[in-house]
């Protein structure tokens, strides 16, 4: 499916706005909205199976006993009762000690659903009544009543509200980008403005840099900025990715490469897709398979894995090879053979993986910390 900003990106090129002019009719205002949400109720489905992280560094990871949920720790001890009603209640990963929540049930009428967050005992803390919750960062969390966006705080009082059919991202390094009719601007978290109002389209800070894309000539160009707004990067870019480890992944005549923080093309641009560097390689692909490349564009690991192979992340990558998952560290070692219909990356030293419907966490050394469940 094509991402909210890709969407907005086709809305913009395909409306011919000239050229000052980035207002949109209240059509291309309902197509926003509407895309945002389906993109939100999209990641809130796969978040349940991502690792959970709390403020102080302790992962906790969601299980199932019968049909109800709760976490485990890296050791596989339960803190978290399973107490929640699994066809009721969804899960997203903890982040700054709060969990966002979906309850399917909480309205006797539809919309059913109400989203609100617990905390890592397992205690509602703020209660159900977004519609759509995102995770804390920086102390706020983006949150959606129909039209209406803003940030709460951890007791979920308002602290900054949007205008209706104001979008905004989450905090990232301290800046949130809000954005509306084809400007945007960044705030911090009381909702001052650091950055002033400027046409284009945000994404989030990464490395002090962040990416946005500016009408050039009728299109939308990736350059980056940074904190104070100030263009780092001049933009050129047909699209552009988060900085990681010093390089950001560029798009020139549809092929990605990597620029280092100047703007200079480190790796030149020859694969189809291409991601983040993390732990000192990042996966490309210049065809149907996927492999990884160093700093310097050398294949350390060949294109041969399937599409939902992923990053690397405490030394180890989930790659997929003739339907089956398993892990390889930076050399291409199997460290974890194949076995798996999916797995996903290391956190906190656990790993989730599944089978045919059960959910399984495993350690580095491919041991179960939780005994596999339905």
């Amino acid at each position: 499916m094509m991402d909210v900003l890709s969407a907005l990106i086709e809305n913009y090129e395909n409306a011919n706005v000239p050229e000052g002019k980035y207002s949109l009719v209240a059509s291309g205002m309902h197509y926003l909205n509407r895309t945002i949400l389906l993109a939100s109720c999209l990641v809130f489905f796969v978040a349940p199976f991502i690792s959970a992280q709390t403020a102080s560094n302790v992962h906790l990871y969601q299980i199932t006993v019968g049909n109800k949920s709760g976490f485990i720790d890296q050791t596989g001890k339960i803190v978290i009762q399973p107490k929640f009603d699994g066809e009721r209640y969804m899960f997203g990963g903890f982040f700054e000690g709060l969990a966002e929540f979906k309850d399917m049930k909480a309205l006797p009428e539809y919309p059913f659903s109400k989203e609100g967050f617990i905390d890592i005992s397992g205690r509602v803390v703020i209660k159900p009544q977004f519609d759509v919750a995102y995770d804390f960062s920086n102390g706020r969390a983006q949150v959606k009543i129909g039209d209406l966006t803003s940030f709460i705080d951890k007791t979920g009082k308002n602290f900054v509200k949007l205008k209706p059919y104001q979008a905004a991202r989450s905090f990232s390094e301290g800046l949130a980008a809000v954005y509306s009719n084809f400007e945007f601007w960044y705030i911090d978290p009381n909702g001052k403005i650091v950055i002033p109002k400027q046409p284009g389209l945000p994404k989030d800070f990464s490395e002090g840099l962040a990416c946005v894309y500016i009408p050039v000539d009728g299109k939308l160009k990736a350059g980056y900025i940074d904190k104070k707004g100030k263009v780092i990067v001049e933009p050129k870019f047909e699209d552009g990715r988060d900085f990681s480890e010093g390089l950001a992944a560029i798009k020139i005549d549809g092929k990605f490469g990597y620029i280092d923080r100047t703007g200079q093309i480190i790796i030149a641009p020859k694969y189809n897709t291409a991601y983040r560097f993390s732990n000192g390689l990042a996966r490309v692909s210049s065809g149907e398979k996927y492999g990884y490349i160093n700093q310097i564009g050398s294949m350390i690991i060949p294109e041969k894995y399937h599409v939902m192979s992923g990053d690397f992340s405490e030394g180890l990558a989930p790659v997929c090879v003739n339907g089956k998952c398993g892990y390889v560290d930076t050399s291409g070692k199997y460290i974890v053979e194949p076995q798996y219909e999916s797995a996903y990356e290391f956190k906190g030293g656990i790993a989730m993986v599944q089978n045919p419907y059960k959910i399984d966490y495993i350690n580095k050394l491919g041991k179960y910390i939780w005994e596999p469940s339905i």
